[in-house]
């Protein structure tokens, strides 16, 4: 949950992209512009709800992990240096939240990579295949092959599609 809160309280900045939205993403969603907001959401019937959520349960993958074990330990050695990172920022911290601890780290993991410390640090390999398993999975399930149903609007695969049936 920390990488969640930390990055739904980062601002993205304006694009050229018209599509994309400035702003945090924990506030647009939280307190959308009423003037230009609207509802996306789709109802999801239970049945479909259990399904998806079994496929998910089968899946040894944690979603949340980013890291490796041992570079998370080195991390929680150099913020606890100064004296980890508080459940909530400061007042004064709350256009930056958590950029002192930040920095700090950035600094020192940086000096231990130069320095050749152990253990190494790194990120976790990014796992793939998982849209194909995902429909392999959803079909065994429910029966439904994913590939014989139409698209989304922008042409990707848009599975929430799936369960706006006759609204």
């Amino acid at each position: 949950m920390g990488f969640v809160r930390m990055w739904n309280a980062h601002r993205i900045r304006l694009q050229k992209a018209g599509h994309i939205i400035a702003g945090k993403p924990y506030l647009l969603y939280f307190q959308p512009d009423p003037e230009t907001a609207r509802d996306c959401r789709l109802s999801l019937d239970r049945d479909r709800l259990r399904s998806l959520q079994d496929i998910a349960n089968q899946d040894p993958s944690q979603l949340d992990d980013f890291l490796p074990e041992e570079t998370m330990e080195v991390c929680e050695v150099y913020l606890a240096e100064i004296g980890g990172i508080p459940m909530q920022p400061q007042a004064a911290e709350l256009e930056n939240p958590y950029l002192q601890q930040y920095l700090h780290l950035r600094n020192r993991l940086e000096e231990h990579i130069l320095n050749r410390e152990e253990p190494a640090v790194g990120l976790l390999q990014s796992p793939e295949g998982g849209v194909k398993l995902f429909r392999e999975r959803y079909a065994a399930a429910t029966g439904v092959n994913l590939n014989d149903l139409p698209r989304g609007l922008d042409g990707e695969d848009d599975i929430l599609e799936l369960e706006d049936e006759g609204d």
